[in-house]
């Protein structure tokens, strides 16, 4: 079962990512602002039972409301001007730092609703565009609407309500029959079911 962030221990979050006490009187007043927007992040956040398979460390599946059409999650930061409003440009901004213009912060997992800053790294729109091409070759070509080729696998997507379910496979027949399972029950074709959130779906 997957645990959500907040019942782990601090000792279980990756090396780098624990600050000073508040109080501390060496705790700049953005290491304080980012400390509690920290908190309100990891509130939302379910930590996949499995390490990704490339990467070696869990999804961290943030469960807020989409911010975009990509997939995103929505969190405020605002802090001495700066704002974001998408979930893992503020996890960045809360544990790497700065996001110099002209960058983006971009995911290592293809997971876009994944806010684990281990998987989280800067580029340009252009790197961006060059991985999607590398990561999704066959997304026209899979043959089943709402099955897309990702780099490790297959990744299946339901859309109902404005909230996007989905799912990763290593196998496409498997993908292929939880996006045919999710529709039929959406459809009141077979008994209905709770359908887990995205927040709850681990990585493989």
């Amino acid at each position: 079962m997957s645990t959500t962030a907040t019942d782990r221990t601090p000792e279980a979050s990756p090396e780098g990512h624990q600050r000073q006490p508040e109080g501390n009187p060496a705790v700049s007043p953005l290491d304080a602002y980012n400390e509690k927007a920290r908190e309100r992040l990891m509130k939302r956040v379910t930590i996949a039972d499995t390490p990704h398979p490339a990467l070696g460390t869990p999804c961290w599946t943030h469960g807020g409301a989409p911010s975009n059409t990509d997939g995103h999650r929505y969190l405020w930061y605002g802090h001495e001007g700066v704002t974001e409003q998408h979930a893992h440009r503020a996890s960045y901004r809360i544990h790497r730092g700065e996001i110099p213009d002209g960058l983006i912060v971009r995911h290592q997992c293809d997971n876009p609703t994944c806010v684990n800053p281990d998987h989280l790294e800067l580029g340009t729109h252009q790197d961006n565009m060059t991985d999607m091409a590398l990561r999704h070759p066959g997304r026209a070509k899979s043959g089943f609407k709402g099955v897309y080729q990702v780099k490790y696998g297959w990744q299946a997507a339901v859309t109902c309500a404005n909230k996007t379910l989905t799912k990763f496979f290593k196998r496409i027949e498997d993908a292929a029959a939880w996006v045919g399972e999710q529709r039929q029950r959406l459809h009141g074709l077979i008994p209905a079911a709770p359908l887990a959130s995205s927040a709850q779906l681990a990585l493989f």
